[in-house]
């Protein structure tokens, strides 16, 4: 039975892991819903504006989706960002990484 003035037990959580790990599973998905620049994704990527700009315009070119922000602002999900490298990776992984 903790004692009255011991810290330790006002900052236990009495929630269950269950809904720790649901709040974590929102989290991890709210940040891949994130939206980066183009400037963001291009440096990400490691291509110039210009060469997103490309690949948006050109089907072909292998773009990947893009959100049309404004009249004049372009973003792309990071989780798209994300979907686009694994899709272009050349190679396989090493066993103990899989």
């Amino acid at each position: 039975m903790p004692i009255s003035g011991d810290a330790s037990a006002k900052t236990r959580s009495t929630r269950p892991a269950s809904a720790t790990a649901v709040r974590s599973d929102n989290a991890q998905a709210q940040f891949h819903d994130r939206v980066l620049t183009a400037p963001a994704t291009a440096e990400m990527l490691g291509l110039s504006e210009f060469t997103l700009l490309r690949k948006r315009q050109l089907p072909d070119a292998g773009g990947l989706p893009f959100v049309q922000l404004s009249a004049k602002r372009i973003g792309y999900r990071l989780s798209d960002v994300l979907a686009f490298l694994n899709a272009h990776r050349v190679g396989a992984l090493p066993k103990d990484a899989a």
